[in-house]
Parts: C-alpha cells; sequence; structure tokens
C-alpha cells in the first residue's frame, strides 16, 4: 500500500509554476504603481490650475507671481485701494510641506505621489524632484501680479509632456 502524499517532483513543479507566474506578475504590478502614481501627478496638476484659476477669479483676472502671493498683494499692485481681507493664496502666504488654514486653495491632503516626504508642489521654473509640480508665472509687469502661467510636473526620471496654462 502505497503511503497517501506527494512526491518531491510533484512539489518542485508547483513551486516552478508560481514561480512563472510570480516572475508574469510582479513586473505588471510594478509597471501598474508607476502609471498609477504618474496619474497622481497629473491630477495634482489639474489641482494646481484650478487653485490658479480660482485664485485668478478672486483677484480681477490676475494670476499670482508665485504660490505664496496672496489675492490682496495682487489687488494692491493693480491700484485696487483697500484691499486687505482677500488673504488667500494658492498654497498660503507661509510656503511649507504641509500649510494648513482658510487661506489655502489647495485641498488638504495634497502630496507627492512619488516621495511623500517631499513638497508636492514649488514655485519655480521645473526642477527635478520626483512627483513635484511646478507653478511658474510670467510677469504681467506689477511684481506679484501675471497675465499667464504654466504648470509642469515632474514624473519618476523626466518632465512630463502635459504642460497646463491659463485658459485650459
Amino acid at each position: 500500500m502505497r503511503d497517501k502524499g506527494f512526491t518531491l517532483i510533484e512539489l518542485m513543479m508547483v513551486v516552478v509554476i508560481i514561480g512563472i507566474l510570480a516572475s508574469i506578475a510582479i513586473p505588471n504590478f510594478m509597471s501598474m504603481r508607476g502609471r498609477a502614481k504618474e496619474a497622481t501627478l497629473k491630477a495634482n496638476m489639474h489641482t494646481l490650475q484650478l487653485a490658479a484659476e480660482n485664485f485668478s477669479s478672486m483677484a480681477e483676472g490676475a494670476y499670482p507671481d508665485d504660490c505664496a502671493t496672496t489675492v490682496s498683494e495682487v489687488l494692491a499692485a493693480l491700484m485696487y485701494p483697500g484691499v486687505t481681507s482677500a488673504v488667500k493664496s494658492i498654497a498660503g502666504a507661509a510656503a511649507g510641506l504641509s500649510p494648513s488654514g482658510t487661506d489655502i486653495l489647495l485641498p488638504p491632503g495634497f502630496k507627492n505621489p512619488f516621495l511623500p516626504s517631499f513638497n508636492s508642489w514649488e514655485s519655480n521654473p521645473p526642477g527635478t524632484i520626483s512627483g513635484c509640480t511646478y507653478y511658474e508665472s510670467l510677469p504681467a509687469g506689477a511684481t506679484v501680479a501675471a497675465e499667464e502661467y504654466s504648470i509642469r510636473g515632474f514624473g519618476k526620471d523626466a518632465l512630463l509632456v502635459l504642460v497646463l496654462t491659463a485658459g485650459q
């Protein structure tokens, strides 16, 4: 009478089959994860664009020079006297990793998808921080107001092809 159970060869075949399936599934999973992070970066770019357009609607059509520029600074530069209550800015008057308060147009939880410990936005021309969204203004002559802007995102290794600008 033969003992019930599996032979060593049968167990080895099962391990080989599981290894083959894993070698197919793991690279697909990793590429899907990278695509999801790129999609999050594009969503962050769009959110920053919405914040810039929201700012513009409060600032008589002008865009901020950088993410910390307040609406009242822009209105004062555009010669609207006595404006001091409209202090909202894209990322808060004091730039930081996690700005908070009622003066911020970005939603809470605006995080860098690639490097959560790094900032998710910057107010300067495109740099090299993976997952960062860059806001760059094109000045209108005043020191704090701008006529246009561009928003770029830096993916895992390079700038994304997508560039968001005013009026799109």
